[in-house]
């Protein structure tokens, strides 16, 4: 599917492909979605804190978001020429750091190979 780069598209991206486990995900297209997503959460946060009934939006919104955020994470390890299952770092305190560096990094072009 084709997509506008940047904050939008790869914000559309993140629902579309919302399930899509396979695949990669370019370090842009990562980055785009994560600031997206912070986007959202913060403009409800300041409706649900002006609105306290409407908090919950909030709370149903990030668990509906759990999923695609880790299809996008999968997608972006796989750029990077890794396994999905780094993601399991993710539980050990400190070590968790190595999936920054990880999701910072460059693409891999033997990853096309792996994972097309």
């Amino acid at each position: 599917m084709d997509y506008a780069p940047g904050l939008t598209g790869s914000f559309i991206q993140l629902w579309t492909r919302g399930l899509d486990f396979s695949g990669r995900s370019t370090r842009s297209d990562y980055w785009w979605a994560v600031l997206a997503q912070a986007i959202v959460n913060i403009i409800l946060l300041l409706i649900g804190s002006a609105l306290h009934p409407l908090l919950i939006i909030t709370f149903i919104y990030e668990i509906i978001a759990v999923v695609p955020g880790l299809a996008l994470s999968f997608r972006r390890l796989h750029d990077t020429n890794r396994s999905g299952w780094w993601l399991l770092l993710w539980f050990i305190p400190f070590v968790s750091l190595a999936l920054l560096v990880f999701f910072a990094r460059p693409s891999s072009p033997d990853a096309a190979m792996k994972y097309p």
